[in-house]
């Protein structure tokens, strides 16, 4: 399972550049200013946020201390997945629904960095 988790926080790396420059080019006069700043928002929070998950990873791999942080690189994946991917979709066809999920995707996010937090501090060098 580590290795999925790195697979995926580099295509989500890759895909947020991808994503960023379709935004950037092919939908600026496509998208009203309310959908396109929300497709910018979801770029940005995926690039922190896979970042953060290669950062977690990367930490994982240190020490076995630092093994529970691969459950925090999991959870940021899936917040950002949802949260952003919700985000990309709303602003592309603006179905309202899926606004539902930017919530409990940045939630996600925001338990896999308390997550960390908490086993970091619970941590013995």
């Amino acid at each position: 399972m580590k290795r999925y988790v790195l697979i995926y926080t580099l295509f989500l790396l890759a895909m947020g550049v991808a994503l960023g420059a379709f935004g950037a080019h092919a939908l600026k006069h496509q998208l009203s200013a309310t959908a396109l700043q929300n497709w910018h928002t979801a770029v940005n929070y995926q690039f922190w946020h896979a970042l953060g998950a290669g950062l977690l990873w990367l930490i994982a791999n240190q020490k076995a201390v630092f093994e529970r942080f691969y459950i925090s690189a999991v959870l940021l994946l899936i917040g950002t997945t949802l949260f952003s991917g919700s985000l990309y979709l709303h602003s592309l066809c603006g179905w309202k629904p899926l606004v539902y999920f930017t919530p409990i995707g940045g939630s996600l996010m925001l338990v896999g960095w308390f997550w960390a937090m908490y086993w970091a501090w619970r941590a013995r060098d």
